[in-house]
């Protein structure tokens, strides 16, 4: 029985690290998603322009929980990343939505 219990547990804290592990990398390439739509932008190439804002809120969607709901990172630097990743989110669906409207 507590073998059972045990192997659940292992299970789930692996589960955990998979997870962590994979918000990290999202994190991470999330900043080089929105150089590109800067730079998209700057050039002027729709395709592009389209193509990044859809990798850019499917990874947002993915860490809404540390962009948005406030949820700590493990360290500083991810942290202050997760916080300036959902600046940027937000300010991006703004001018977005401010873009339709004058159109």
């Amino acid at each position: 029985m507590t073998d059972k219990r045990m192997d659940k547990k292992m299970e789930v804290i692996n589960r955990q690290k998979g997870e962590k592990i994979f918000q990290i990398i999202t994190l991470i390439v999330l900043p080089l998603f929105w150089i590109g739509y800067g730079r998209a932008l700057y050039i002027g190439n729709q395709n592009n322009i389209s193509s990044y804002s859809l990798l850019i809120l499917t990874f947002s969607i993915l860490n809404c929980k540390v962009l948005f709901a406030g949820e700590k990172m493990y360290n500083r630097v991810l942290d202050v990343l997760a916080k300036f990743d959902g600046f940027l989110f937000l300010a991006w669906a703004v001018m977005t939505i401010v873009s339709l409207i004058m159109k």
